[in-house]
């Protein structure tokens, strides 16, 4: 009896290489800056590797001299922050041209084109700017925390549809842009302070407004919006989440 056997191992690798600086001045004035250099084997080999960095500042506002301390505000700190990461979510082999067995002819046993090759795949890159406080309240009973963001990622990893006439039914590409706005609010606070016991409670609430703002050679609906369907189970649409 004939018997058929079937094994796959699949990997990936990344690399990464960072420095950060971390400055404090009169634990009021607070400053962070990082660099990072990744690599990522899922890339194509002329841009296997991406640069990305941030820089961070926080003031505790309630340390300096003119303010009051009182019973209702315990602590106010406002921070700021802008930075660039880095995405790879895409198949281990996106990049590469591939062949797969089975395509026989003539009797003989052959091998077949099945994806095509993409050298200049890249990393997707976002660049996000925050602002916000932290603040205690009533003896620092009280937690209320708040940010605001702006991401807009660029390059986005989309699989495009290709022309039946070449022999692939599409190619992941770096093409389109995102813009993603929101606000992120926390409260909480110690419900019961007994002793040794204390009885945290804390909410947390956010709203996001997600917008894809370009998708090149994206084929344009009844209404004009610019769409593209990359796979079965991916669309896009400019001007829409």
């Amino acid at each position: 009896e004939n018997q058929t056997f079937y094994g796959f191992e699949y990997q990936n690798r990344n690399s990464s290489y960072f420095g950060r600086i971390i400055y404090n001045y009169n634990q009021k004035y607070l400053f962070q800056a990082l660099m990072r250099v990744d690599g990522s084997s899922r890339f194509g080999t002329n841009n296997r590797w991406g640069v990305f960095w941030a820089v961070s500042a926080g003031w505790i506002l309630s340390d300096e001299a003119f303010f009051t301390p009182n019973n209702v505000l315990s602590f106010m700190k406002i921070k700021g922050s802008y930075g660039t990461t880095g995405n790879d979510r895409v198949g281990n082999f996106a990049s590469l041209g591939l062949s797969q067995g089975g395509s026989d002819y003539n009797g003989q046993p052959g091998l077949a084109a099945s994806q095509a090759a993409n050298p200049d795949l890249q990393w997707e890159e976002s660049s996000q700017f925050d602002i916000g406080f932290e603040s205690n309240w009533f003896k620092n009973r009280v937690r209320l925390n708040t940010s605001f963001y702006i991401k807009n990622t660029d390059g986005l990893l989309l699989d495009f549809q290709l022309p039946f006439t070449s022999g692939f039914t599409n190619i992941t590409r770096n093409a389109g842009s995102m813009k993603n706005t929101g606000v992120d609010l926390e409260l909480g606070g110690t419900v019961v302070r007994r002793g040794d016991f204390s009885w945290d409670l804390d909410l947390n609430v956010g709203f996001l407004n997600n917008e894809v703002t370009e998708l090149p050679d994206a084929t344009e609906d009844e209404d004009g919006n610019g769409f593209l369907i990359g796979s079965a189970n991916q669309r896009a649409v400019v001007g829409r989440s």
